[in-house]
Parts: structure tokens; C-alpha cells; sequence
């Protein structure tokens, strides 16, 4: 699985992110992938790293990795067909997806739900 710089990638657990870069050294072949984090308090910009073995899937469009069950822009994914995602109550063309501001994945909803005790 060869990635490249600006693919994104859909992890096992930290959701979907984009490759800013890989890793300098050469040989190095599991912590290889760079993701933008955002800035630090200098204006420095931050990356985190993921591993090979966490990654799932990989494309240049974003739309290639959205699975049922998963959130865009706040709005449950019900089913993806070959043409055609149903997104809240709504059906789209997938061509005609635009204005993708936010995606959560079913993995990372899961990773951060509270489950009460049942009295």
C-alpha cells in the first residue's frame, strides 16, 4: 500500500485524515505518515503521526472513504449505493456531494460515547 502526500486516509480509530507528508528518513516504514494537527503557541505548525497498520483504506477523494454510519456535517450517513448516499433524510448524487465541512466516523463516535448503567 503506497500513500501519497495529500491523500486521505481512514484509520481504524482516529477517523479520517489527510497526508501532509511523510516521514524524512527513508527507511523508516511504519510511522511514516504525517497528518497537520494545527499550529502551537510559536506559530509553529504540529503533525501527528500514524502507523501503517492503522490505516484501512486511502484515496485522493474524500467521498471514497465515508461509510454507513458515519456523520457528515452533523447528519447520521444511512446507505451508500455505487451512484447515490442518503445522508439524514436526504439523498444525494455522489457527484454532486459538495459542501463537506465536518466528518466523524462511526469509529471515533464509538471511541467517545458515555454508556450510562442500567438501574
Amino acid at each position: 500500500m503506497e500513500i501519497e502526500v495529500g491523500e486521505y486516509v481512514r484509520t481504524k480509530n482516529n477517523g479520517i485524515k489527510k497526508i501532509d507528508h511523510l516521514a524524512v528518513n527513508p527507511n523508516v516504514t511504519v510511522n511514516k505518515y504525517r497528518y497537520f494537527l494545527g499550529y502551537d503557541e510559536d506559530g509553529d505548525r504540529c503533525y501527528g503521526v500514524l502507523k501503517t497498520t492503522d490505516i484501512v483504506n486511502h484515496s485522493f477523494n474524500i467521498i471514497d472513504l465515508i461509510q454507513e454510519g458515519d456523520y457528515i456535517n452533523g447528519e447520521l450517513v444511512i446507505e451508500i449505493t455505487k451512484n447515490y448516499i442518503t445522508i439524514g433524510k436526504i439523498t444525494y448524487a455522489i457527484k454532486d456531494l459538495k459542501g463537506i465541512k465536518k466528518i466523524v466516523t462511526r469509529e471515533q463516535f464509538s471511541s467517545v460515547e458515555y454508556l450510562l448503567e442500567e438501574e
